[in-house]
């Protein structure tokens, strides 16, 4: 038996929807796609940029480190053509005379004419309690001659040796003495000032060496009489006394009057009165040999003296 199921109709609407959500469906996925490729594509460009990156640093170093070996080999070949120029105009040769501490490194010598009959200029270097670097035109580098110094071998153990030393440096010590001692002198008490013209620059560093030179002559008369010599401030300041027309073994005048002791500073503010103006006390000077300052005058006498608890030189002034 057969039995006829009928067809549904389905309405024409509902297809046409279908197909559109099938559509739909199909651009997302196809949407989808793009953008994943376009993120790998991104990816991989982002790669490629960070290599380019890489290389160009990495080229970059090379460079840079090829340029050090290039600036490194063009300046050993300047020293060893500067060695080579040295070697050919000089005769080189290498004296190291025996000891441990003293030694003379090199020795060069160029031929050319010099008085006293050596040819030739000695340059060399010594090593005493500091390195010493000399050149002669008219010594030999080395004769043999030696000095004596001492050396510490142990903690208390000290010896005295014969180190070699060159003959310009023995000379120089022997005659240079002089310069040395008149350069220290003028050191301890000069005139020299800052000045911007020239001239006046000359004429206090000759007014040093005059009083200097003055100084020196006045030990070698006062040695040959058997007089003991006044020391260096000393001379000086007898020196300025008599060019000025005054003495400086004169005390100041005691004048007769009301003895006060009165600040020397004439400050408003009460504070600074003790450290301001202050100057050096006669009685200490003249008695004790000390410069000892002191903010007190006597008002009578207008000379500086102490006034405290330990030292009162005001009354003992008044007193003498």
């Amino acid at each position: 038996m057969v039995v006829a199921v009928p067809l549904l109709n389905v309405p024409k609407e509902v297809e046409a929807k279908a197909e559109l959500e099938a559509e739909a469906e199909l651009e997302a996925e196809a949407e989808l796609e793009a953008e994943a490729e376009l993120e790998a594509e991104a990816v991989l460009e982002a790669e490629a940029v960070l290599e380019a990156e890489a290389e160009l640093e990495a080229e970059a170093e090379l460079e840079a480190e090829a340029v050090l070996e290039a600036e490194a080999v063009l300046e050993a070949e300047a020293v060893l053509e500067a060695e080579a120029d040295l070697h050919h105009s000089l005769d080189l040769y290498f004296l190291k005379p025996a000891g441990t501490v003293n030694w003379i490194p090199m020795i060069a010598t160029r031929k050319s004419s010099s008085p006293k009959g050596h040819q030739g200029t000695s340059f060399m270097q010594w090593m005493d309690s500091r390195e010493v670097s000399i050149c002669s035109t008219i010594h030999p580098a080395y004769t043999g001659k030696t000095v004596r110094r001492r050396f510490k071998e142990t903690v208390d153990n000290w010896v005295t040796k014969d180190i070699p030393c060159p003959q310009p440096i023995m000379d120089y010590n022997k005659y240079m003495g002089g310069v040395d001692l008149s350069d220290q002198l003028i050191q301890y008490y000069s005139v020299h000032h800052t000045t911007k013209r020239w001239y006046r620059t000359l004429f206090f560093h000759f007014m040093d060496i005059a009083a200097t030179n003055a100084y020196l002559l006045h030990k070698e008369l006062s040695q040959e009489k058997g007089d003991k010599p006044m020391t260096h401030q000393g001379f000086l300041e007898e020196l300025t006394a008599q060019l000025c027309g005054v003495s400086v073994m004169v005390p100041p005048v005691k004048a007769p009057a009301q003895h006060l002791p009165v600040a020397i500073s004439e400050q408003e503010d009460l504070k600074k009165r003790a450290s301001y103006g202050r100057r050096s006390c006669a009685h200490c000077r003249e008695t004790r040999h000390k410069r000892q300052a002191t903010p007190w005058k006597c008002l009578a006498c207008d000379v500086a003296l102490c006034l405290i608890a330990d030292r009162n030189c005001f009354q003992e002034w008044h007193q003498e």
